[in-house]
């Protein structure tokens, strides 16, 4: 589950930090002296919703995948493939 998430992370927290950067943009497109600060925040809160956010999207796709009906490949004891 780990590397699902760790995969959905990297998609999820680069959107949701652009979305964040757009957001500090446009919210302070009439004052353009300090935008710096208004969008590294707007990065960070970004990078912060990312994690529970991609936590919970893999959890449901892992948890979909599991079928008791279904037959398993597993691996043996010397690398190569079982199917039982």
């Amino acid at each position: 589950m780990l590397r699902l998430w760790l995969l959905i992370f990297a998609i999820a927290s680069t959107a949701m930090m652009g979305i964040g950067m757009i957001v500090a943009l446009v919210m302070n497109s009439d004052n353009l002296g300090n935008i710096t600060g208004h969008v590294i925040i707007g990065v960070v809160i970004g990078l912060l919703l990312s994690f529970p956010a991609s936590w919970l999207i893999a959890k449901r796709i892992y948890g979909s995948g599991k079928n008791e009906d279904a037959p398993r490949i597993d691996e043996g004891p010397h690398g190569q493939f079982t199917k039982g």
